[in-house]
């Protein structure tokens, strides 16, 4: 199965462990089969670490409501059309 995973975090309030769930729920997935697909590049995010960074990208799709809620829209359209060409039904 391909599961593709969100996070929703604060880059400044805990801009050390932005978004580390998403490696929680995707590493859980793996560990059962599934093929972890969306992932999305850290550029234009503001935080100083993440666990859920492999490789210069999150492992599906960070949002940072508190600190850049105009790019959330933005953001959210993108993975959407990224994980329909990387084979999700939606």
């Amino acid at each position: 199965k391909k599961v593709a995973v969100f996070g929703c975090g604060d880059g400044g309030g805990y801009a050390d462990n932005f978004c580390d769930a998403m490696d929680e729920l995707a590493s859980t997935f793996k560990a059962r089969g599934a093929e972890i697909i969306g992932a999305v590049s850290t550029d234009g995010y503001e935080f100083e670490e993440s666990k859920s960074v492999v490789d210069g990208k999150f492992v599906g799709m960070a949002t940072d409501e508190d600190n850049q809620p105009d790019e959330s829209e933005a953001r959210a359209n993108a993975w959407v059309a990224q994980l329909k060409s990387e084979g999700m039904p939606l």
